[in-house]
């Protein structure tokens, strides 16, 4: 799996701006429903290279954010999110789903 230039949620197109870099509030990764953009760096906090599979699970991260915004969901915490990024991540690596390809 890929980090695409733009992805559709709920029939809006987001732009996927990757690598991103945050020039030090140290985020990993983060969603802007104003202006429809997903952001995702490929440095850690301390400013070394992330590996793949971070980057992938910050990827999910972010896409569940824009889920959440986009059908109002209002009862996800941040600890949600991070958990249930971390389960979708490990289905699709672990079955090798790779929607389209």
């Amino acid at each position: 799996m890929n980090i695409p230039k733009s992805i559709k949620i709920a029939g809006h197109n987001y732009k996927v701006i990757y690598p991103y870099d945050f020039i030090r509030n140290y985020k990993l990764g983060s969603f802007s429903p104003s202006r429809q953009e997903i952001r995702i760096t490929d440095l850690t906090r301390n400013g070394s290279k992330r590996h793949k599979e971070q980057i992938m699970n910050t990827f999910c991260h972010e896409i569940l954010h824009a889920i959440e915004s986009e059908y109002v969901i209002e009862c996800l915490k941040e600890r949600d999110v991070e958990l249930l990024s971390n389960g979708l991540y490990q289905v699709l690596r672990d079955n090798n789903l790779n929607f389209g390809e």
